[in-house]
């Protein structure tokens, strides 16, 4: 009896240690992703912008990474992978660490180039996640400022008068530009050559020559030469008109619709970063974009401060891959 006694006080001194250790150990387990979480970050981030040094997206990366790195205390570097249509930097992030240290900032290209190849590298619902919509960046149809015309329905009268005899400009095969230039060519029944350029810089050069005569550009970077007069601007994309250009109509208020969507630039993470990480450089990154540095610097570059939370710009991404599915497709655009 007395043996038996002591061996159930044993099992039961057990039974206590081992629920009591259980205990500290959850305890433990739970505190530490809190930590860790509250010491993000701990080294240095890098943003991944897929174009090259000095174009519009890779301006604005690099201008939000200087007031990322002073909200966050610890430094923020643009990484420019440029290449495969913004494929190779998308790949890059997907493929990251999901730790929050590794972000993605691209423009709508991401959204179309599901419907422009067969296959790719990632999958942009599984393995991207979208964090935070910066700004809106509508295009401005530009035409060479010697042809004699200037108006988007003129333009459509002297490509018909020259059929076969013009070409115009595109930054890449298979982007938003390219995907206007066919848009227009296919509704204004055009016969003319599609030229690709790398960005926007020599599509530039090449229209401001009359090597093409038109071409969707960025607005902020033909802004300049409309002032001057060598080139001439058109229309919009987009539902309303430029503050800094009001007397140029929308495609639509010329007689085009079908050219409202307006590109946008956001930021994605890879999909399986823990969600308060996320949400802290969410948290950042709106701030940080409806603050006035920021927008002052956006209007005077002719884009359109439009900062949306995660789920905000969710919803953005979805309704985008439906309507460039449809622009895509309809205009008979696939690359491989």
């Amino acid at each position: 009896m007395i043996v038996d006694d002591y061996l159930d006080a044993a099992r039961a001194g057990i039974v206590r240690r081992t629920l009591a250790f259980m205990a500290v150990l959850f305890a433990a387990l739970s505190v530490l992703p809190a930590q860790a979480q509250e010491t993000f970050p701990s080294h240095p981030l890098r943003i991944v912008v897929p174009f090259p040094v000095g174009g519009p997206v890779d301006v604005v990366s690099r201008k939000i990474a200087q007031q990322l790195s002073q909200r966050l205390g610890q430094p923020v570097v643009v990484d420019n992978r440029p290449g495969a249509n913004t494929i190779l930097g998308a790949d890059l992030v997907a493929k990251a660490p999901a730790d929050g240290y590794t972000m993605l900032v691209t423009n709508t290209g991401v959204v179309q180039n599901p419907w422009l190849y067969a296959r790719l590298p990632y999958d942009l619902e599984s393995d991207l996640l979208p964090v935070a919509q910066i700004l809106e960046a509508p295009l401005l149809l530009a035409a060479n400022g010697t042809l004699p015309y200037g108006d988007v329905a003129g333009l459509l009268d002297h490509e018909r008068s020259h059929r076969g005899k013009t070409a115009f400009g595109s930054t890449s095969v298979g982007g938003t530009t390219h995907i206007y230039g066919e848009q227009l060519k296919r509704v204004g029944k055009l016969d003319t050559v599609h030229v690709p350029y790398k960005g926007d810089p020599p599509a530039l050069q090449d229209l401001l020559g009359n090597r093409i005569q038109w071409y969707f550009a960025t607005a902020s970077q033909a802004a300049k030469f409309v002032a001057n007069g060598r080139l001439k601007a058109l229309g919009v994309t987009g539902t309303r008109r430029l503050a800094s250009l009001p007397d140029v109509p929308t495609m639509a208020q010329a007689g085009l619709p079908g050219f409202e969507t307006v590109a946008w630039y956001g930021v994605f993470l890879p999909a399986k970063t823990p969600r308060p990480v996320a949400d802290r450089l969410e948290k950042e990154l709106v701030a940080i974009v409806r603050g006035p540095e920021l927008t002052a610097f956006m209007v005077d570059n002719m884009f359109s401060p439009a900062p949306l939370d995660a789920a905000a710009f969710g919803s953005v991404v979805q309704d985008s891959l439906a309507k460039w599915r449809d622009l895509i497709q309809g205009n008979g655009i696939r690359l491989e």
